[in-house]
């Protein structure tokens, strides 16, 4: 299983989310979608 983003651009990301004003859970949901839902929440 080879991983799309690796960590350290998804930690990156959810900064970009939250400096524009989007919650954490918000933010990782969406990421959650792009991914195929590969994190459980």
């Amino acid at each position: 299983m080879t991983e799309p983003i690796p960590t350290d651009g998804l930690a990156e990301m959810l900064e970009r989310f939250q400096k524009q004003g989007v919650d954490f859970q918000t933010a990782f949901n969406m990421m959650n979608r792009q991914l195929g839902g590969n994190f459980p929440a």
